[in-house]
């Protein structure tokens, strides 16, 4: 996902000169700085088995690390505890190769055939396979990372998406030659209505086909506000954690409007050095959009010297403020 990864590996060997080993690891990433790992070594002779486990932590920063783990031997059977510290920062550079900035027009034509995805996909999820097939002797990368091509001049690779517009990119190298193509990738956030799955629900429950007409007309219409719901959580507009639901009905706080608007409108925002409301401090983390939208004529405070963040906004008010950012946008 966007901040966990799993990672597990395993293998398994036998010889006549010494019992079968089995081994299996696993490795839990956090935003890839926090790691947790485990392994599990099994000895296997004489229709018995033996099995030992492994643990360990590492965490990583900008150009060093920290790793500590417990681990055991299976053929010997022996324990042992390791520590250990790296440092590498980015200025090191052990060999610096030369990139042509131009290359040759490649000599064969069409030196692979893209097979996943097509060109202009929408999807929900967060990474997606590439898959093709390359002619003999074609050296083939995606997003500048090279891909294994079998022997059947199959390639296949996962790609990671970002919330909105994706550009991958596929290189294409032969003798020399270089041709890039690339496909156009657009993820959309996922965002449950409540509304909609109560509608669901209704729907099952209907007896009559007038009923279930009606209520998928009601259907329709809240997939539509899903759709841009889910359009302004892509753009970062409106916050919405994944898994949660969002409610169209649940009233929205002066906060949270101004946040959205001033996101919307793409609004500079600056460092706030003086509280300009009683009840929102300098460091509060809406104060740079509260102040953008205060100096664009949006919105303003109340008479007490409070602005009220977390108060709802009343339809009346709302029509109010949107009249207001109609006119600044």
């Amino acid at each position: 996902s966007e901040k966990f990864e799993l990672l597990a590996t395993s293998d398994y060997s036998v010889s006549n000169s010494y019992p079968g080993l089995f081994s299996l690891g696993l490795e839990w990433a956090f935003n890839r700085t926090f790691f947790l790992r485990a392994g599990y070594g099994q000895k296997m002779k004489d229709h018995s088995a033996v099995g030992n486990l492994s643990y360990g932590a590492g965490f990583r920063a900008e150009g060093w690390g920290l790793d500590i783990g417990s681990w055991t031997e299976p053929l010997k059977e022996e324990n042992g505890i390791y520590f250990s510290i790296h440092y590498f920062p980015k200025e090191w550079v052990f060999e610096k190769k030369e990139v042509p900035t131009e290359y040759p027009p490649i000599s064969i034509s069409d030196p692979i055939t893209l097979i996943e995805p097509i060109d202009n996909l929408n999807t929900y999820e967060d990474r997606i396979w590439v898959k093709g097939k390359a002619k003999p002797g074609v050296d083939v990368f995606i997003n500048d990372q090279r891909v294994y091509v079998d022997d059947d001049n199959d390639f296949s690779a996962m790609v990671m998406l970002n919330l909105g517009k994706n550009f991958i990119v596929i290189d294409s190298y032969y003798e020399g030659g270089k041709l890039s193509s690339g496909r156009k990738v657009y993820r959309s956030a996922k965002v449950k209505l409540s509304e909609e799955e109560a509608i669901k629900f209704n729907l099952y429950g209907a007896k009559t086909k007038s009923e279930q007409q009606k209520i998928k007309k009601d259907l329709e219409d809240f997939r539509v506000r899903r759709e841009r719901v889910e359009a302004l959580v892509t753009m970062g507009v409106v916050d919405v954690a994944p898994g949660q639901e969002f409610t169209l009905q649940a009233p929205v706080t002066r906060g949270e409007l101004v946040a959205w608007m001033v996101k919307a409108a793409n609004m500079p925002l600056t460092e706030v050095k003086k509280q300009m409301f009683s009840d929102v401090p300098a460091n509060h983390p809406l104060s740079p959009m509260i102040k953008a939208a205060v100096d664009a004529g949006i919105i303003q405070g109340y008479s007490d010297g409070t602005f009220r963040p977390d108060h709802p906004v009343s339809e009346e008010e709302g029509k109010l403020i949107f009249k207001k950012f109609n006119v600044i946008r």
